[in-house]
């Protein structure tokens, strides 16, 4: 059976991440200092060597792919690696959304006009079940959602029981293209501070 190693990187940070403003589908770019962060995890990017780069359509995370890369890697932008679709709730904080924004986290509510849990697992675990089956090492720049989607469907870790992934953050996963429940985790929410172990 072969495994995949596969490198989630969040994006790097935003005017709406600084505000701790709900981004979601809304299209922000990366600010300078998103810019910077990226710039400093390209060395333990190098270091795994990505054969593949897939890439969310977001300025956000294709200028963080740019930046990671320099270029390096011709990019595959996936649909399916967007941020989960927030509806009403882009744009807002967690203090202006109220009690509603713990239930969100935990996973037992939708926001209005936003996409479900159910609906995010289900084109996370397809983009993934795509990403192990080809060569890798496999880079993918998505989004603090998308990563916590994949660490549930890949090795059982709830919402709950992870801290939010940094910007500009790289977590390490080793991922069986045959089974994807029997997959490990490596590294998580690695920065430019946090080196690699």
């Amino acid at each position: 059976m072969s495994t995949a190693t596969i490198l989630l990187v969040r994006h790097g940070r935003t005017a709406w991440t600084d505000e701790r403003r709900l981004q979601g589908r809304t299209d922000i770019p990366l600010n300078d200092a998103g810019c910077r962060e990226a710039l400093a995890l390209r060395p333990q990017i190098q270091e795994w060597m990505p054969q593949r780069l897939i890439v969310s359509p977001a300025c956000r995370a294709r200028a963080t792919a740019e930046l990671l890369t320099a270029g390096a890697l011709p990019s595959v932008q996936d649909p399916r690696l967007q941020e989960a679709g927030l509806g009403e709730w882009e744009g807002l904080t967690a203090e202006e959304i109220g009690g509603d924004y713990r239930r969100w986290r935990a996973g037992v509510l939708t926001p209005s006009a936003g996409e479900s849990r159910l609906q995010v697992h289900e084109r996370v675990a397809a983009a993934l079940r795509d990403a192990a089956a080809g060569e890798g090492p496999v880079l993918m720049v998505t989004h603090g959602g998308v990563i916590r989607a994949a660490l549930e469907i890949l090795v059982g870790l709830r919402t709950d029981q992870i801290v939010p992934v940094d910007a500009a953050s790289l977590t390490v996963l080793e991922v069986p293209a045959a089974d994807l429940a029997r997959s490990r985790l490596r590294h998580y929410n690695l920065t430019a501070q946090a080196p690699v172990p």
